[in-house]
């Protein structure tokens, strides 16, 4: 292994930090175009650190688990839109988008903070509908499943389960 070679200036300072960052903070208390110099350096650095990360933020991910369901009064288990998301294996977006384009029949509860929520009968049908009708690559042409879905809910008579 090979040593470290340290500066003098490395040296020094690793001696004298305690009487250095002394002086320092002395001076910080005690002159204040010096104390307001420290403050603009900090300010700039820790915008540009923040102008940074906002690039490199990520997409969020749903959360899963107890916090994603609900139980009515008639004891039956409600589950939120992420979860549905992942029963039938697609995306938040592709859920929000096939309902606003009347594909999907709407939620089984929407409720007052206009969350959805979905049965899981009302899941296991949409799952299996996907899982016959889509391509070998996983894909669903929305013209021909419009009328599929709407099929299969109609037999329902107009009642969510």
């Amino acid at each position: 292994m090979s040593a470290v070679v340290m500066t003098y200036f490395q040296q020094y300072y690793r001696k004298h930090r305690v009487e250095i960052a002394a002086r320092r903070q002395r001076r910080y208390e005690t002159d204040s175009p010096y104390r307001e110099e420290i403050r603009q350096r900090s300010r700039q650095r820790y915008s540009s650190l923040r102008k940074q990360r906002r690039g490199r933020r990520k997409a969020r991910t749903p959360r899963t688990g107890p916090a994603q369901r609900i139980h009515p009064t008639d004891n039956s288990t409600l589950f939120s839109v992420g979860a549905f998301a992942k029963c039938i294996h697609r995306n938040i977006k592709t859920i929000n988008k096939w309902e606003r384009n009347k594909i999907l029949p709407p939620p089984t509860l929407v409720d007052a903070f206009r969350h959805r929520w979905y049965a899981e009968a009302y899941m296991d049908r949409v799952a299996a509908l996907i899982q016959q009708h889509q391509s070998p690559k996983g894909y669903i042409r929305q013209d021909t499943f419009k009328p599929i879905v709407q099929a299969a809910f109609a037999d329902t008579n107009g009642t969510k389960e």
